[in-house]
């Protein structure tokens, strides 16, 4: 997940880049659920932005709904957040 504009985290409302699009099936109108699997405690000045640990489990931080597909990117509207939402967070397509 990226944004075009300058911002370190993401809330509700505001607009995102997917990096799939609908030649991976994605529609617009689907909803994405944001993903982590992290412990939430990170270093000081640590830049990477994907803190996955396998030994976790995922949890929900926010819900995305695509409003653009195209072949190989979509752009999204953050529909929820329950923390800041981050680029390079993972998303999920949410079961209806």
């Amino acid at each position: 997940m990226d944004s075009k504009t300058i911002l370190t985290s993401f809330g509700e409302r505001n607009i995102v880049f997917i990096d799939q699009g609908t030649a991976q099936g994605v529609q617009e109108g689907n909803v994405f659920d944001v993903i982590r699997r992290e412990d939430g405690l990170i270093q000081l000045g640590d830049q990477s932005v994907d803190h996955w640990d396998k030994n976790l489990p995922a949890e929900i931080f926010g819900r995305v709904m695509v409003v653009d597909a195209r072949p190989q990117a979509s752009t999204g509207i953050v529909l929820a957040s329950l923390r800041e939402l981050r680029i390079g967070d993972r998303l999920l397509m949410a079961l209806r």
